[in-house]
């Protein structure tokens, strides 16, 4: 048994939170999500070019399908003692808008150029914002949603 640290994102909205006492299994990517985007995005994450909850929120909206607005208000911790903590703070949430309308639209003019390829690669170049703004609370102002 090795014990290592990975940069992860979650791929299945809605499973049960992974914890350092359960049992993983390395296996390709292909046998989670066949999406080349999804494969795209998580490569980028582990080359450091894209932060892990920016990888997130797009993993969750190309993968699963949750919109913007869903993202927006989701929350990783609910107290009514201390308020409660979103997921994603605004910034985060921008750059994964542009991050996955990037992969989206080099994946379209790929198969455009590529119909019959199965070898998908796609060549993106990203840099993202600083993300170190605090996530909003509960009490925060409400981020407008169109400018995601």
């Amino acid at each position: 048994t090795h014990k290592m640290k990975v940069p992860c994102v979650c791929l299945e909205h809605g499973k049960t939170d992974p914890n350092p006492r359960m049992k993983y299994k390395i296996v390709p990517i292909e046998q989670v999500n066949n999406d080349p985007k999804i494969a795209q995005l998580c490569a980028l994450m582990a080359s450091g070019k894209v932060p892990q909850n920016t990888a997130q929120a797009a993993a969750w909206h190309l993968a699963n399908g949750l919109s913007w607005q869903e993202l927006l208000v989701k929350n990783r911790m609910e107290s009514k003692y201390t308020g409660n903590i979103r997921f994603f703070n605004p910034m985060e949430l921008q750059n994964a808008f542009q991050l996955s309308t990037i992969l989206v639209r080099e994946y379209e003019k790929y198969q455009a150029e590529e119909p019959e390829s199965t070898g998908y690669v796609a060549p993106v170049s990203v840099e993202v914002e600083n993300e170190t703004a605090e996530s909003p609370t509960a009490d925060s102002d409400a981020v407008d949603t169109k400018s995601l």
